[in-house]
Order: structure tokens, then C-alpha cells, then sequence
């Protein structure tokens, strides 16, 4: 996992066992990493995820938009991001980032969740002044490194599929926007984009088939608490 890492970014890798949550922070030049155990973590944290997901579906469900907004779900992620900030201990892991080996000042984070860290904005727990980027495993982190050294811009090819017409939901709002920003950023002759009605289970899978090495998706997607692999995108239809 050191391979990720250089003078100036460090990794933050959280493993959630059924007892506690430790937090290993692994930097580029230290011997060993540095770990944060949590052992009360477990019963503050299900409180808190399940508050988020009935805050979160209430908000979602709510055919009252005046209760909606009584009970907003985005006016309560301030506070809710604090205590969650609070149980991940972030304090004390910013404070370990910043003990700085050999004068190197850390300002790059990979942050690595692990199972419903996944969910969560964890960036904005941190300060503003890291940049940061997430990665699902450490390996797929240290595959990427290979491809990319064995690549060029040339075959960075976006695939974007743009606000499905799916069935039940409005199109999210700036979608288009957005989509059109990202494919200025990755700006590539071969970029395919697929939007509207045209963005069908088909059409994606199909696409996805192909040599496209960076996925781009505005829409509504779904996630099942009890059975995570039945979460999914909605496209259209």
C-alpha cells in the first residue's frame, strides 16, 4: 500500500471488523503505519447510519414538500457530518497526518473506506486544505498505477452517460450541465455519450464493453441497506 503514497500524500485505510474500527495511515517514508483503533465505534455508528438511511429515505419519500423541508435532510448534514466526524475520530487522524517525518508536509490523502464507509462524503471531514481522492481497495489503487504507467493521455477516453429518462424519477437537476463540463475536462475525439432515452440497460452494457477507461454517470441510482449488491443505476426505462 506504501506504493500509492510519496512525500506529500498519505493513505487513510479504515477496516471495520465486528468489534472496532481501526484506521491505519500509512505515509511514504514511515516504517510502519501509524493506527487509530476505535473499539466504541460500533453501536455510536449504527445509531448514526441508521438515523442517516430513515432521514434519507423519509426526504426521498416525502410527497409533503413542506414537511420535507421541515425535516430536511440536507439542512441536517452539517450536524449529522459532524458527529459522524466525531465516531471516525477524525481529529486524532488529522493530527497524525500532520506529524510530519523529516519536515514533509502531507497535503494529498487516499482514503479507503471499507464497507458503509463507502456511503459517505468522509472528505468533507476533513480540512479544506487536503486534496483528496478515494480509492474502493488499495489494490485496485496499485492496479491503476500500473495501467498508468504503461498509458498516455491519449487513451484516457471518457464514457458518459447522461440523465436516463427512467421511469418514475424527474431528471436531477444541472445534470446536463455537469455531463457537458466533464467531457470539456476529458476532452477526447473517441468519447462516447449516451443520454436521454438512449441511455437503456443495453446501451450501457454494451458500452462498457468497450476500451472506455473513464465512466462518468449523471442519474438517480439506488442503494438496498440489506442486500447491497442489489443496488443499482437507473437508466432509461
Amino acid at each position: 500500500m506504501q506504493r500509492l503514497t510519496n512525500p506529500t500524500t498519505a493513505v487513510v485505510y479504515w477496516h471495520l471488523s465486528p468489534f472496532a474500527l481501526s484506521t491505519f495511515i500509512i505515509k511514504h517514508n514511515a516504517a510502519q503505519p501509524s493506527v487509530i483503533s476505535t473499539p466504541s465505534f460500533l453501536p455510536e455508528f449504527e445509531s448514526w447510519v441508521k438515523q442517516w438511511n430513515q432521514q434519507y429515505e423519509d426526504y426521498g419519500k416525502s410527497e409533503d414538500k413542506q414537511v420535507a423541508q421541515q425535516n430536511n435532510w440536507r439542512d441536517n448534514l452539517p450536524q449529522m457530518l459532524k458527529q459522524l466526524g466525531d465516531i471516525l475520530n477524525i481529529s486524532a487522524i488529522v493530527s497524525e497526518i500532520n506529524n510530519e517525518i523529516n519536515n514533509e508536509s502531507i497535503q494529498n490523502l487516499i482514503l479507503v473506506p471499507h464497507r458503509d464507509l463507502h456511503r459517505f462524503p468522509l472528505d468533507a471531514l476533513f480540512p479544506e486544505d487536503f486534496t483528496t481522492t478515494y480509492l474502493p481497495s488499495a489494490q485496485v489503487g496499485i492496479s491503476l498505477q500500473q495501467i498508468s504507467s504503461t498509458s498516455n493521455e491519449e487513451s484516457h477516453q471518457l464514457l458518459s452517460v447522461e440523465h436516463p429518462d427512467s421511469a418514475g424519477f424527474d431528471i436531477l437537476l444541472h445534470a446536463q450541465y455537469e455531463s457537458a463540463a466533464i467531457n470539456q475536462l476529458f476532452n477526447h475525439p473517441n468519447n462516447k455519450r449516451i443520454s436521454g432515452e438512449q441511455a437503456t440497460k443495453i446501451a450501457v452494457q454494451e458500452a462498457l464493453a468497450d476500451k472506455y477507461n473513464i465512466f462518468h454517470f449523471t442519474g438517480h441510482g439506488s442503494y438496498d441497506f440489506e442486500h447491497p449488491k442489489q443496488s443499482a443505476l437507473d437508466l432509461s426505462g
